[in-house]
């Protein structure tokens, strides 16, 4: 999610959807173990690209639906 181009993120961003909607619990893991994994996500919430934003927004609250664990760190974090 580091890259800039729109076309790059948007299709990490629908592959992350599709693991969401498949393997939750293992997306929801490896996002955890991450040590920055939950921020980056978050910073693609200030792309300037509706797009984007519209997709980064469709796989956080995926996310957040299935772990108590992520909606209390997103709280804390200030997402929504």
């Amino acid at each position: 999610l580091e890259e800039r181009d729109w076309a790059i993120r948007l299709s990490v961003l629908k592959i992350m959807g599709a693991l969401q909607a498949k393997r939750p619990s293992e997306l929801q893991a490896a996002i955890l173990a991450s040590p920055q994994g939950l921020a980056r996500l978050m910073d693609v919430l200030g792309d300037n690209r509706e797009i984007i934003r519209n997709e980064v927004l469709l796989v956080l609250v995926a996310l957040t639906q299935g772990s108590l664990e992520l909606n209390k760190i997103m709280a804390f974090e200030g997402a929504f």
